[in-house]
């Protein structure tokens, strides 16, 4: 995890837990092509961070495109609209452990970002 940033730095070896491409979208019963009630993307990791921080990871390989920034911030109101029931969704299906806090931190991880990134960036909510 220590190649995704310096929020993953010195876990110490501890074990947060993992989820990949963590669904978001509505589904009928459960989560499946066929249960799709409406389009869905699918985060590529869900963990924690080394303050214990629920993290939404995005990772891309040679996408310049600014759609990245529009993706994670999809992601990021489908979390805050829902995040008491994902909490339990996560705890039951992983071994992540949450904090009480409904914070969490949304990350993107690229090789290569559009030249107006920074720009972007700036407007994004911390």
């Amino acid at each position: 995890m220590a190649i995704l940033g310096e929020d993953f730095y010195q876990l110490q070896g501890k074990d947060l837990g993992v989820l990949r491409e963590f669904p978001t979208g509505v589904f009928k019963n459960k989560v499946s092509n066929n249960t799709r009630i409406l389009p869905a993307e699918f985060i590529d990791i869900v963990t924690l961070n080394k303050w214990k921080k629920l993290s939404i990871i995005e990772l891309k390989v040679n996408d310049p495109s600014l759609e990245v920034v529009t993706q994670l911030i999809d992601y990021a109101l489908f979390f805050a609209c829902y995040i008491k029931d994902l909490k339990k969704l996560i705890e039951d299906n992983s071994s992540i452990k949450l904090q009480d806090s409904d914070e969490f931190v949304c990350y993107v991880v690229n090789n290569h970002f559009h030249p107006k990134f920074n720009n972007v960036l700036k407007w994004t909510v911390k």
